[in-house]
């Protein structure tokens, strides 16, 4: 298990490997400062230390390296953890994000909470048809799943699943451990149900750091062909500053000529599955 004390838990906030509580425990401007320094020294680094420490993340997808997969040049992988709305239907602000990534030609994968989902219904649909795909983050958010029982453990990774594709998107392929804590019988239920892990090598605690200008001059810092950008979704009343986030992020990707596909996407070109078509 991960220690939220240790040294090597520490330098793993980086790569979204780490416990909420002890980065909230930091504050704003101690998360700004981790964040600054961390983009200096690089995530995809920090994310590689993560494969050789903890044996249970060697086969997570952080980001894809262009050397390796020219195919990806100009793309990059736009993810968004806990949709779609905690806090009901009258809170929800997923028109507006698809609204967004409709204006900037992105399509992106959604790490939804399937207990997130309930009056949400039009918004799944119009998600769904305009190209965006549905990722497994649990039934809700929190950061005990990683220490539960096996068995457990997969029956709510199952019903998590099952619920997500009872709301009319295909059965999920990826899996995002909430709070990034995966453990090795985790990653063995994942195997069994043909699933894959992925964190990323974009990412600077949007949720906790409510400075949208900060946070898109982060991760555009960090950001380059074959990442995985990884944001979270805003609600009215909570976490709301990641909307206006979100747009200077995609303004500024655009402005360097990268674009948004979603993770699938990402790894068909990267393994040669697909071509670069325009609209992918």
């Amino acid at each position: 298990p991960l220690e939220c004390q240790s040294s090597s838990q520490r330098a793993l906030r980086a790569t979204h490997l780490h416990c909420r509580h002890c980065s909230g425990s930091m504050g704003e401007s101690g998360l700004k400062i981790l964040w600054s320094a961390v983009s200096l020294v690089g995530v995809r680094n920090v994310s590689g230390a993560a494969r050789r420490i903890f044996g249970q993340y060697d086969d997570t997808v952080f980001q894809f390296y262009e050397q390796e997969h020219p195919e990806i040049e100009g793309c990059i992988a736009l993810t968004i953890d806990d949709g779609l709305c905690r806090s009901g239907a009258d809170r929800s602000l997923v028109s507006e994000v698809c609204e967004l990534l409709r204006q900037h030609g992105a399509k992106a994968t959604f790490f939804v909470c399937s207990n997130y989902l309930a009056g949400s219904e039009e918004g799944v649909h119009r998600l769904l048809e305009d190209g965006h795909e549905f990722g497994n983050h649990m039934l809700e958010d929190r950061g005990d799943y990683w220490n539960l029982p096996d068995d457990e453990f997969e029956a709510l990774l199952l019903q998590a699943s099952a619920a997500i594709e009872a709301s009319g998107a295909d059965r999920p392929r990826w899996f995002r451990a909430p709070q990034g804590k995966l453990s090795r019988a985790m990653r063995g239920s994942l195997q069994r149900n043909g699933m894959r892990h992925a964190l990323g090598d974009c990412y600077c605690d949007d949720w906790g750091i409510a400075d949208p200008e900060f946070i898109s001059r982060t991760m555009l810092r960090q950001a380059k062909s074959g990442s995985v950008a990884i944001m979270h979704m805003p609600e009215r009343g909570f976490r709301e500053h990641t909307l206006e986030a979100m747009r200077l992020f995609l303004e500024g990707l655009s402005e360097r000529g990268l674009r948004c596909v979603t993770l699938s996407s990402l790894t068909k070109l990267a393994e040669g599955q697909a071509a670069p078509p325009n609209g992918l």
